[in-house]
């Protein structure tokens, strides 16, 4: 996590997870992505070699910050 020229950067990631992007649980991660792209951000989901990451994007504005 780190935040760098006004964008915040999350990524977690787990081995051995099994796969995220469809299947159970899709909607979930098509609704957190929505939220993120509603932010001006970006959300997504990849998985390789048994592990899954899932890396958040999102802009740090004052209305994001929630400061008034």
């Amino acid at each position: 996590m780190g935040v760098d020229g006004g964008v915040l950067k999350i990524e977690v990631g787990v081995e051995g997870a099994q796969t995220l992007d469809g299947g159970s649980g899709s909607a979930d991660l098509d609704a957190q992505r929505e939220r993120a792209e509603e932010l001006g951000g970006s959300w997504t989901v990849s998985s390789a070699d048994g592990s899954t990451r899932i890396t958040a994007v999102l802009p740090v504005t004052e209305e994001v910050a929630g400061v008034r």
